[in-house]
């Protein structure tokens, strides 16, 4: 399926403001709304993705231009962008020979699954599918958006002014060549004018128009500072993982996000801010590894920023559509050798402290148990059936969702469980007692515990 992006318009509202940088340039969370636009719809399964300018059209080509050259993007100009949006779909009309396409606007955030899960909607020839939102309240000027009425699941109304309507447009349809037709016969009775919108209200009183409601999703119409500030918390927001244990969804996700914000402005790619925080890690070890108390209360708050900070490399690459596998795989392994270097470094201190060889082993056992752990996920996201795409080594998303036993879906709830990274305020807690001991020896029995758990779990899926 093609992709009309429209991107043609003034931005009136933003000008008003006082803002003279051209709407579908303005950035949003590192990247300018319509390349955010571009990279949802390649992300969601797109073939060919037809950007439609019009005002400032100049300005928005030199910018983006070069940056979107690894898409299939095709730049369109619509001459009579004056004359309504519905101009800009109709100036894509030639290169839409397909029997549905999608149409969505630039300046609306949204993200790729919402849009797959439209594309994906089964639809015969003629019918059209508009993505509505029947969520109250949750965009930021529900006045100005566009309202449907429903009956069943066929739109029967499409309007800004409708004063009883069942949810809003959310700025993305995928559409048949009957609505092509409809804009041009528009156009023709009144002078070149059309409107997407009258378009759309004209497959609503053919009964050509269908409802995608999408659910839980979020979006927003970036159109004026106000709806800007909603839209960045709604990306913000989306970075916030379900595989987050307490500590690292109540605290470290919060500082995370700061230092992304911050990040964003600068040059650094996910990929380098991996490395520096396996350098920082390092660091960590190194002070764990000194004798006595002062070193190692630095070694743990050390170790507690790399930690906070592992989650701005995959914040940035999921705000700038940046995900690899090798980005995957360097994450996957920098935390682990992190790992490694601090439970190694915590046995070395303690040695160098009591003069006890005992804590420098527990220290490689400990560290022996990650290894062995971490080698073992990597075994299996090889062997497993994506190999490409965005690498996930969530210890559930590796097992697969298939049907298993109930004590086997226990045993796979608590293995992810413990390797999440809310033990490191355990490290914290425990080094300002001092009483790092006890957590040495947990970190070699625990360690070595969760490799073997990954064992039965792996063992007990071949045999269902």
């Amino acid at each position: 399926m093609k992709a009309v992006i429209l991107a043609a318009g003034s931005g009136s509202r933003f000008k008003q403001e006082g803002i003279s940088t051209p709407k579908p340039l303005i950035q949003l969370g590192g990247l300018s709304l319509l390349e955010r636009a571009a990279r949802s719809c390649a992300k969601a399964g797109i073939s060919e993705i037809l950007v439609v300018t019009g005002a400032e059209q100049e300005a928005i080509h030199r910018a983006l231009k070069n940056r979107l050259l690894d898409l299939p993007v095709r730049w369109i100009e619509n001459p009579h962008w004056q004359q309504g949006n519905g101009t800009s779909v109709l100036a894509a009309a030639p290169w839409l020979h397909e029997p549905h396409f999608l149409v969505i606007m630039a300046d609306h955030l949204l993200f790729p699954v919402t849009l797959k899960r439209l594309i994906e909607a089964p639809l015969a020839p003629r019918e059209n599918r508009m993505a509505i939102d029947r969520k109250r309240g949750l965009v930021s000027d529900p006045e100005d958006a566009t309202k449907v009425r429903l009956e069943g699941d066929r739109i029967i109304a499409v309007n800004k002014q409708l004063e009883n309507h069942d949810g809003l447009d959310v700025g993305a349809a995928v559409c048949s060549h009957v609505f092509l037709t409809t804009l041009m016969r528009r156009a023709q009775e009144n002078g070149g004018d059309c409107s997407h919108t009258h378009g759309m209200q004209t497959l609503a009183s053919q009964d050509l128009l269908f409802m995608h409601d999408i659910g839980p999703d979020r979006w927003e119409d970036v159109d004026s500072s106000e709806s800007f500030k909603a839209a960045e918390r709604i990306l913000f927001d989306s970075l916030r993982k379900p595989t987050d244990g307490f500590m690292s969804r109540h605290v470290e996700r919060h500082l995370s996000l700061a230092v992304t914000r911050q990040i964003l402005k600068t040059g650094i790619t996910p990929n380098q801010m991996t490395l520096m925080v396996m350098m920082l890690g390092g660091v960590a070890a190194f002070f764990f590894a000194q004798p006595g108390y002062v070193p190692k209360v630095a070694g743990a708050l050390l170790f507690w920023c790399a930690s906070f900070l592992d989650g701005c490399d995959g914040e940035l690459a999921r705000l700038k559509f940046l995900e690899s596998r090798l980005g995957g795989w360097l994450d996957l392994w920098g935390d682990n050798v992190v790992h490694c270097l601090v439970f190694l470094g915590i046995g070395i201190g303690l040695w160098r402290d009591t003069g006890n060889t005992l804590w420098g082993t527990l220290g490689l056992v400990a560290a022996l148990g990650v290894l062995c752990s971490v080698s073992w996920v990597s075994g299996m996201t090889i062997r497993g059936s994506r190999k490409t795409g965005t690498l996930y080594t969530s210890v559930a998303e590796e097992a697969g969702r298939g049907p298993r036993p109930a004590w086997l879906s226990r045993l796979i709830t608590l293995a992810d469980t413990m390797s999440r990274r809310d033990f490191i305020f355990g490290v914290i807690f425990l080094t300002i007692l001092g009483w790092l001991p006890a957590f040495l020896w947990a970190a070699a029995i625990g360690s070595n515990l969760f490799f073997l758990v990954l064992v039965v779990i792996h063992l007990a899926l071949r045999k269902l």
